[in-house]
């Protein structure tokens, strides 16, 4: 049995963190079948300590950012001999007992099968096939390859997908994501991980809650990603961060008007 460490950020939402931990708790390491365990990266000092078994929690320096955070839990989970990481974060409310064995069978078939994406509802849809124009943005784009069917799921292989995936630890530890950024760090890291050869793919044999709060505290932080696209800019010469094809804004048309 596969060892998965549930990668958990947090960050100016203590309430909504404390929600979405326990949802976590309910719904993989009480379930028969599955060795997880919680890893906490915490960068403040609101969420309170939590006591349970199969989870550590990790006081992190303030504000050092989803690409620090994450890359210090991913060497945790090395560390725990944790084949697998599941990433999450406070803003992700687990909604069932997941199984994530199938998609691990699937993933362990090809040694570049790196990485599964996952549904979040009411979150913007991003899966699909991501591009860099030189020296003027990144593209993304719809998925074009065929879709396969392994043990019931529908999957298909994309090049970025939203932040709630499976994915090889080691795989990660090969390709950390960039720490100068604390936010608009989506498109970089899963370029990168593309260029160095790793297969990504998408399924929404599982799903989960997106609870969007961008108020108070964190939403001041929050607000700063301007900042960081301007260094997500110059680090690879571009005029603008993102382009979509008509497609792919069809899609996102067609998500919010589902949503009112």
């Amino acid at each position: 049995m596969k060892k998965i460490a549930v990668l958990f950020t947090t960050f100016l939402r203590p309430e909504l963190a404390q929600i979405t931990v326990n949802s976590i708790i309910e719904n993989t390491c009480e379930k028969p079948g599955l060795n997880t365990i919680i890893l906490i990266g915490d960068q403040d000092e609101s969420l309170k300590e939590i006591h349970y078994k199969r989870l550590v929690h990790y006081k992190l320096p303030f504000d050092c950012g989803l690409s620090a955070s994450r890359n210090f839990l991913v060497q945790k989970a090395k560390e725990m001999n944790c084949e697998y990481c599941l990433l999450t974060a406070d803003s992700i409310k687990f909604t069932e007992m997941y199984n994530f064995n199938p998609v691990i069978d699937f993933l362990e078939k090809e040694e570049k099968r790196a990485l599964m994406g996952f549904q979040l509802n009411s979150r913007l849809p991003w899966e699909g096939d991501l591009e860099l124009i030189e020296g003027k943005h990144f593209l993304l784009d719809t998925p074009k390859r065929p879709k396969i069917i392994f043990k019931g799921m529908t999957i298909q292989p994309v090049d970025i997908c939203r932040n709630f995936f499976l994915a090889k630890t080691d795989a990660l530890l090969q390709v950390q994501w960039d720490k100068e950024l604390r936010l608009a760090e989506h498109e970089d890291w899963f370029y990168r991980f593309k260029q160095a050869g790793y297969e990504s793919f998408y399924t929404d044999y599982i799903k989960a809650d997106y609870i969007g709060t961008k108020d108070g505290e964190y939403g001041k932080y929050r607000g700063r990603i301007g900042e960081f696209k301007r260094i997500l800019l110059k680090k690879y010469n571009l005029k603008e961060w993102i382009k979509y094809t008509p497609e792919m804004k069809k899609l996102f048309e067609e998500f919010k008007a589902n949503k009112k």
